[in-house]
C-alpha cells in the first residue's frame, strides 16, 4: 500500500508566498500631530500641567435655530424635570452645562474622559469651553482647568 501524504495548509501557503507573523512587514507609519494644529485653542497652565482647550463665545442673544439662546434654555422646565421650584427663580450666571465624550462607559480603569464641553452664561455671554485631553496623564490637568472655568 503505497501512502501519499498530501501537503498541509500551511505548505500550500508558503508555496504561494504567503508568510506567517509580521516580522516581514514593514512598521506602520505613525501620523502625528499636535492637537494645536486640528483643533484651534490654547494651551493653559494648571497647577497639575497644561491643559489644551478651545473656546467659544456667544452673546446672550444669538439665535439658535429659530429662537434666542437664553429662551432655549427654559430654567422653568428644568425646575419641574428636577422637582425644585427654586431652580427656576436662580440666576442663568449659576448653571453650567456639561458634556463628555469617553473611551467607554464600561467603568473600571481604562475609562476615561477625553473631551469635556462645558458651557456657562458670564459677563452677558454664553462661554463654552471644550478640554481635550490628549493622553491619560494629562487628565489631573484637565480636571484642574475644569474647576478653574467653574471657580467664579
Amino acid at each position: 500500500m503505497n501512502l501519499v501524504r498530501s501537503k498541509s495548509l500551511k505548505d500550500k501557503l508558503k508555496s504561494l508566498g504567503v508568510k506567517t507573523g509580521t516580522t516581514h512587514l514593514a512598521p506602520p507609519k505613525i501620523d502625528s500631530y499636535s492637537i494645536d494644529t486640528v483643533v484651534s485653542g490654547t494651551f493653559h497652565a494648571t497647577q497639575l500641567g497644561d491643559v489644551f482647550a478651545a473656546e467659544q463665545t456667544y452673546p446672550s442673544n444669538y439665535i439658535y435655530g429659530s429662537a434666542p439662546l437664553v429662551s432655549a434654555l427654559p430654567l422653568s422646565f428644568i425646575s419641574q424635570w428636577a422637582n425644585d421650584p427654586t431652580l427656576g427663580e436662580r440666576p442663568l450666571t449659576k448653571f453650567a452645562f456639561l458634556d463628555t465624550e469617553t473611551s467607554g462607559l464600561s467603568g473600571g480603569t481604562g475609562t476615561y474622559a477625553f473631551l469635556v464641553g462645558i458651557a456657562r452664561f458670564m459677563d452677558d455671554q454664553f462661554v463654552l469651553k471644550q478640554f481635550f485631553m490628549r493622553d491619560p496623564a494629562e487628565e489631573p490637568a484637565l480636571l484642574e482647568g475644569l474647576a478653574n472655568f467653574l471657580a467664579p
